[in-house]
């Protein structure tokens, strides 16, 4: 798992990039959906960014969740500023145990820093089990079919501020990823790459039925704000997907 607690600042500002604001969050919120009542656990939340917005969309009860300190106490900072009614937990979502039975589990950035496979399935596990039966589980991570090999395409999404090489070829499984986030003040984080079909495959084994995902999508408000072209690199290499799945409904 990354160590954020000395980038927490850099990483808010991250959040609210073009990249962030026309891309990342519609599309993770389009297949979030209604969170009107609600009961949500954030899962690698950082500073609150999106559990803050899960919170403003009408969720009822919305517990954050982060590994970071640092981030917790830049969220904490924020509760306490603008209060919510938010709580914020420092826990490692491959361990975390069940803390309640939720409607939806959501992750940004979480999966993609299992070190193994049996990290990964019990991060899959830990948002399986915090689920009620018939809950989504809904996650930002890197697109698995793109692998970032040194010097190839994916040097291509520096302008976007966040890109990512793999520290070894080829790129499989488990292979060590360096990612790149943000502009001038840019900071490297360390994440794993794992094919679409892996994390498929643990979603699968830790209960999950109806695994999917989709590519992050630029809204039209994006394409007019920014020049002609600009998100070209962006959607031909489709860096991000929004994978959800759920867990089986109870038997009747």
């Amino acid at each position: 798992m990354a160590d954020y607690d000395h980038v927490a600042a850099q990483y808010k500002r991250f959040k609210e990039s073009p990249f962030c604001r026309y891309a990342e969050e519609p599309t993770y919120f389009r297949h979030i959906g209604d969170l009107s009542g609600e009961a949500v656990l954030d899962l690698a939340c950082g500073e609150g960014h999106y559990t803050r917005r899960i919170k403003a969309r009408g969720a009822a009860r919305v517990v954050g969740v982060d590994l970071s300190e640092g981030m917790i106490a830049l969220a904490r900072d924020q509760e306490r500023q603008h209060p919510l009614g938010v709580e914020y937990l420092v826990g490692d979502g491959a361990g975390l145990g069940k803390l309640g039975s939720f409607d939806r589990v959501t992750a940004s950035y979480l999966l993609n820093y299992a070190p193994d496979r049996p990290a990964l399935v019990r991060m899959c596990r830990t948002a399986y089990e915090n689920l009620r039966p018939g809950g989504r589980f809904v996650t930002l991570i890197p697109n698995g079919d793109l692998t970032p090999e040194p010097g190839g395409p994916t040097s291509k999404l520096k302008k976007y501020n966040f890109y990512f090489v793999s520290q070894a070829s080829p790129c499989t499984d488990g292979t060590p990823v360096t990612g790149y986030v943000g502009a001038d003040d840019a900071f490297t984080v360390t994440m794993y790459h794992y094919a679409w079909a892996t994390y498929r495959a643990a979603l699968e084994e830790a209960g999950f039925r109806g695994v999917r995902c989709e590519p992050l999508a630029v809204t039209p408000e994006g394409v007019a704000a920014m020049p002609e072209g600009y998100w070209d690199d962006f959607l031909a290499l489709a860096p991000l997907v929004c994978a959800e799945a759920s867990r089986p409904a109870a038997p009747a």
